[in-house]
């Protein structure tokens, strides 16, 4: 049995983990491309 508020607590909670998702989905492409342009360090090794 489930009321309104049950719902809504849990499409809130998906919602939010959904936007967490995409926030370091985001996050790991910036560090990935910073990565790719910083030079390699092996180089100063």
């Amino acid at each position: 049995m489930t009321d309104s508020t049950g719902r809504l607590r849990f499409a809130g909670t998906m919602a939010g983990v959904h936007a967490t998702r995409m926030l370091s989905d985001r996050l790991h492409r910036m560090a990935k491309k910073r990565w790719l342009q910083a030079p390699a360090p092996d180089k100063f090794a």
